[in-house]
């Protein structure tokens, strides 16, 4: 076992416990609606298969990784990232939603905003080889 999978099953560790604490606390809510323990669950349980996926093997290359020009990509870190952030950002929505229901538009049309500005920006390599 190489160091880079070593740190994958402490990540996937750490995700596991993280879900177990957010179930433990669903039983017990204190005024926090029952759907954000569900989210705040959610996440840390996808992420671990995600980087689970990682781990195991399966054929050749492993399953979550993909051979690009000699190189190993990890896809599903990616696709982990692309589902737990728009996630994680409704758990912090809502959470600020039982605090301040006036907030939470402002924060979506921002987050809304950044995303469209990522999506228009190009990519920094090609900003060096236009300008520079």
């Amino acid at each position: 076992m190489d160091w880079q999978d070593l740190f994958h099953w402490l990540y996937i560790a750490g995700m596991a416990i993280g879900a177990i604490h957010f179930i433990s606390l669903s039983k017990n809510p204190r005024g926090v609606p029952k759907y954000e323990y569900l989210i705040a669950t959610f996440i840390p349980i996808w992420s671990g298969l995600a980087y689970l996926s990682m781990v195991l093997p399966q054929g050749n290359l492993q399953q979550g990784k993909l051979l690009v020009a000699n190189q190993i990509a990890h896809y599903a870190r990616y696709l982990d990232w692309i589902v737990t952030t728009p996630l994680l950002l409704l758990a912090l929505s809502l959470l600020d939603l039982l605090l301040d229901e006036r907030r939470i538009g402002i924060r979506v049309q921002l987050e809304e905003f950044l995303w469209l500005l990522l999506a228009i920006t190009p990519p920094m390599n090609s900003l060096s080889r236009a300008y520079f």
